[in-house]
């Protein structure tokens, strides 16, 4: 998979930002000095290569989209944050959008059919991410959790492959394994995945 870049964040602020958001932001910084640097972009490129999804305005038996949730500020009746979504067709312009509101977006590495994100509307899975939250830094700014899984799990033991990707989500970090061939999201290997990822994160929680 070659050395891991990192996608770029925006410094984290918001809601109860205090100690997370001071911490988010250091981890930030430690990525920019220590990784190539990937624009939004690059990276959606990477993860559904030209020609993988459904161009824009037109059907193709076999071709789907992405799906861009973005949480809103707005509140509805309920209380609940107002959500919305854009498709992501092979253009990636949904990624310009994304960028260009003040809105939390985010976007799984699998395809769809239609606009709703479930299990039953997954058809192609591209990569494989990992959440790795409630990271700790040394005084001097090191993050000593991204540490100790790269040099216990991946360069030591070897119990992890290195990821292509490490994105900081404002509250933690994804690690990003692109696939080599992407994978058809049938019944009977969804299970099979599930388990694998509920298993590498055992191993970056360990």
């Amino acid at each position: 998979m070659g050395k891991p870049t990192r996608q770029r964040r925006q410094p984290f602020e918001g809601p109860g930002s205090g100690l997370e958001g001071r911490i988010m932001n250091e981890l930030t910084e430690w990525l920019y000095d220590h990784f190539q640097d990937v624009e939004p972009r690059e990276f959606y490129r990477i993860i559904f290569p030209s020609g993988e999804l459904e161009k824009r305005g037109e059907y193709v038996k076999g071709k789907y989209n992405g799906i861009v949730v973005a949480v809103t500020g707005r509140k509805k009746r309920n209380g609940k944050a107002e959500i919305k979504r854009y498709t992501m067709t092979d253009d990636l312009d949904a990624v310009d959008v994304a960028c260009d509101s003040d809105d939390f977006c985010l976007c799984s590495p699998i395809s769809y059919v239609g606009k709703s994100r479930t299990a039953d509307h997954a058809r192609v899975m591209y990569a494989i991410a990992v959440d790795v939250d409630r990271l700790q830094m040394y005084d001097d700014g090191r993050p000593l959790g991204l540490i100790n899984l790269w040099e216990r799990h991946i360069e030591r033991l070897k119990r992890l492959p290195k990821p292509t990707f490490i994105v900081s989500s404002g509250s933690g970090l994804h690690l990003y394994y692109v696939l080599d061939r992407p994978i058809p999201l049938f019944r009977e290997t969804g299970g099979g995945f599930e388990e694998y990822k509920r298993g590498t994160k055992r191993v970056v929680w360990d």
